[in-house]
């Protein structure tokens, strides 16, 4: 992937799946998850894309498309200069410190074997069903040095019978969620909209840490559209 230094494009998948309804229930009702054993298996893990001018495809009806589309127009402007392009080499540097797909797998794992009940292993030899995680985009991304950071992910999350490879419950997840003074390390340094300038003041400490907030929202975004399918199969 071509990267462009200093350019920063808002990601505009914002919860454009999430507003479709909940997710389908899949076979999950066919099947008893107590006391089973779960694994998580990251199919493919990219690096986090951060500030990189690149914007996720447009999804959703054709009023949220209309929006999304104006704010694409509204930030093809990119900022370029010194300073962007020096955040974008340090983010890039301090992703390369943090195993953000490790954390990510970890969380899943941990939510997704409560979910259903499950006990979660680590080798999926000793797993009955696997989460297999394909994540296709994902990191941080703001339409302009001064515009709110977002964090965002697209991915495709299935649940698979380990016995024989079928399939059990599928879904796709693509969403996005502005970055807050509520995420871990940032509470000391944000302002009331956390921008790429913000991230410009932070440690690498900070940084790393907001990685890790990354992580968990890709975890907890795909993890609750298993939760509404298993909600759906106890009505």
């Amino acid at each position: 992937m071509t990267r462009q230094p200093g350019a920063f494009s808002l990601a505009l998948s914002i919860v454009a799946i999430s507003l479709s309804g909940c997710a389908s229930a899949g076979r999950l009702g066919e099947y008893d998850f107590r006391d089973r054993a779960l694994a998580v298996v990251m199919v493919s893990s990219p690096r986090p894309e951060v500030f990189t001018g690149s914007v996720p495809e447009i999804v959703g009806d054709e009023e949220s498309q209309t929006w999304q589309q104006a704010l694409l127009k509204a930030g093809s402007e990119i900022v370029r200069g010194s300073e962007a392009a020096k955040l974008q080499q340090r983010m890039d540097e301090v992703a390369e410190e943090v195993d953000v797909t490790s954390i990510l797998s970890d969380r899943m794992l941990e939510r997704a074997s409560r979910i259903l009940r499950m006990r979660p292993v680590e080798d999926t030899r000793d797993a009955d069903f696997e989460l297999e995680v394909r994540l296709d985009r994902y990191g941080i991304n703001a339409n302009d040095w001064d515009a709110q950071a977002y964090f965002f992910v697209k991915a495709e999350i299935l649940l698979l019978d380990a016995a024989d490879g079928s399939l059990v419950w599928k879904t796709k997840v693509e969403e996005s969620e502005p970055v807050n003074q509520g995420t871990e390390g940032l509470n000391t340094a944000a302002a009331n909209v956390v921008t790429a300038a913000t991230f410009a003041t932070l440690s690498n400490e900070a940084i790393e840490r907001a990685f890790t907030g990354l992580a968990e929202f890709c975890a907890d975004r795909a993890t609750r559209k298993l939760q509404q399918a298993v909600d759906k199969t106890r009505k």
